[in-house]
């Protein structure tokens, strides 16, 4: 029986190809929706500029029903009319306007385009009617752009880990080497901690077999015990088990025969992907306090980007929250029963009798 300490199933190169396209098509969703705006933005700046009076700025508001017939309600919508006044080549334009505006941008005008205020704008050569009174502004287009380059990154790794595992098949000789490396020391029982506090066993096969273990759900009070009795009857000289490399192939051989229909150790990928969001929510914490902070402390409103940047901050949170609780649930119900099976195995042993 050929046996891979501690060796879960690898993940197929076409589920990481797969989960790397899906990342990349998800991240590009944000920036092909505001992709129209950026170009004209964009093309704005080769416009020249000139100061322009804002001689009137009104700002109006309106309500109307948004619902559908089973339910009714109500939605306001803000208006903003304006008139600059600038020159261009001795000649004088006036643009008035008047334009549907959210409330954001309603509270924007009020701050920045009082009337009677003088305001940059950018007009275009060929038709300086044509303007763009806030030239310059690519603050909305940073967040679907980071979004853009973090999926990017995240899809590109998963993407690359897939055609390696195509194209670098996984050498044999290597991996017996690397079984034989594992018996390099006397086997041992030993426990050491992590900066996490996690419990992990020295000697690299003991520890494969406890991470095999959790794969098949048992809990950490079934692996400590299991190992503890391993420990007891280790340092019992007229003990029968030798504990050595066939110890452990022996151990392996009882989990592989394990009738068992799910081997994923789900709580154990349910605590990891809590490091995750938790990491992501860091991430945006960083972004909102960046761009959505400083926003809200001028306009005392945030746009629609600032709301996805402080709900991209606040979910982690409930959702660490609710797989916590899963985790806790799932941990009640997890154990397949290799845990009682390995204990009858150690328990069995019996003493040479002198």
């Amino acid at each position: 029986m050929e046996v891979q300490l501690g060796g879960s199933e690898q993940s197929s190169p076409g589920a990481f190809i797969g989960v790397g396209i899906f990342v990349l098509i998800l991240g590009c969703v944000w920036p092909t929706i505001v992709f129209d705006d950026f170009t004209d933005e964009v093309e704005s700046r080769s416009w020249d500029t000139v100061d322009a009076s804002v001689n009137y700025m009104d700002i109006d508001s309106y309500e109307y029903e948004c619902g559908d017939d089973e339910t009714s309600s109500t939605c306001t919508q803000y208006q903003v009319s304006y008139t600059f006044q600038f020159e261009v080549d001795d000649t004088t334009y006036y643009v008035t306007d008047t334009e549907d505006v959210s409330y954001f941008d309603s509270r924007v005008w009020e701050v920045d385009y009082p009337a009677n205020s003088t305001r940059t704008i950018a007009y275009d050569n060929e038709n300086p009617e044509n303007i763009d009174y806030n030239p310059g502004d690519f603050a909305p287009f940073i967040p679907p752009i980071l979004v853009f380059l973090f999926t990017s990154l995240i899809g590109g790794l998963f993407i690359v880990g897939g055609i390696r595992l195509v194209i670098q098949p996984k050498d044999k000789s290597e991996e017996q080497e690397t079984k034989g490396s594992l018996f390099d020391q006397k086997l041992n029982f030993d426990i050491k901690k992590s900066i996490w506090g996690e419990v992990h066993y020295a000697h690299p096969a003991v520890e494969a077999l406890a991470m095999k273990m959790k794969s098949f759900s048992c809990t950490d009070e079934q692996i400590k015990s299991f190992f503890e009795k391993c420990k007891s009857q280790h340092e019992q000289p007229n003990h029968s088990r030798k504990f050595g490399r066939g110890w452990c192939e022996e151990v392996e051989a009882i989990m592989d025969q394990h009738n068992s229909h799910v081997k994923y150790d789900f709580v154990g990928k349910i605590k990891i992907a809590r490091f995750v969001l938790a990491g992501f929510g860091v991430v945006m914490l960083v972004f909102t306090l960046i761009i959505a902070l400083p926003m809200f402390l001028k306009y005392d409103a945030l746009d629609w980007y600032g709301w996805v940047l402080v709900w991209a901050t606040l979910s982690p949170i409930g959702l660490i929250m609710v797989a916590t609780s899963i985790a806790r649930e799932m941990s009640k119900f997890s154990d397949q029963g290799l845990g009682e099976i390995l204990d009858q195995y150690i328990d069995e042993e019996f003493f040479d009798e002198d």
